[in-house]
């Protein structure tokens, strides 16, 4: 794998998640793959878990975009990320950090963002404190 099959990675990724495409999805994953999304949540463990996560977060509409380079060295790639949940209900900046097996499979997925990266919460409004660069 190269950086260009890295970026094709996450572009399939971005592109299932906006489509709510859980079979695209989990063809990513191996069997035995974990996510921690956020990181300090419980990691989820193996295909039925992460199919289960996938399918909560799917209850509401995503649009994930690559909001910057795609990272690669060997087995890992990190790349920064702007989801858009429910059509603007809530808004994540945040980085996805992807460990590949041999076979090019995400062994784990970790989703670093934390309360100062939603720029909106789920009733519409900025979280308390949250002022984004030049504002």
């Amino acid at each position: 794998m190269d950086l260009k099959d890295a970026e094709v990675l996450v572009t399939r990724y971005a592109d299932a998640m906006r489509a709510q495409d859980i079979d695209t999805i989990m063809s990513l994953y191996a069997a035995h793959a974990t996510v921690e999304d956020p990181v300090g949540t419980p990691a989820r463990e193996g295909a039925d878990a992460i199919r289960a996560f996938y399918s909560l977060a799917m209850q509401s509409s995503i649009d994930m975009q690559r909001t910057g380079a795609v990272r690669f060295t060997g087995g890992a790639l990190a790349f920064p990320f702007r989801a858009t949940i429910g059509g603007g209900e809530r808004i994540i900046e945040g980085i996805d950090v992807f460990e590949l097996d041999e076979t090019h499979k995400i062994v784990s997925m970790k989703a670093f963002f934390g309360p100062e990266n939603v720029i909106v919460d789920e009733h519409g409004k900025r979280p308390p404190g949250y002022a984004r660069r030049g504002e």
